[in-house]
């Protein structure tokens, strides 16, 4: 993840990115440049309202642990 041209985080294999912006529709915060191979899946926010409510509640509560540990990837910031 680069945000301000500093690589801020590294993301693996089943991280999410974007989730933020799209469930609060807010613009992203930063950039990700691939550095390997990767399949994404890429969401508008109309697939994310016909998604249950359970799911988008596991991705609020994995958005808002984030926040409380004050980091922006599940990666914890390993630059």
């Amino acid at each position: 993840m680069i945000k301000g041209g500093e690589k801020i985080a590294s993301v693996k294999a089943g991280d999410l990115i974007g989730e933020m912006g799209l469930l609060e529709r807010k613009p992203r915060n930063a950039d990700v440049i691939a550095s390997s191979p990767m399949r994404l899946i890429k969401l508008t926010h109309w697939e994310i309202r016909r998604m249950s409510e359970d799911t988008v509640e596991r991705i609020k509560a994995e958005i808002d642990k984030r926040r409380q540990d004050g980091v922006a990837d599940p990666a914890h910031g390993s630059a």
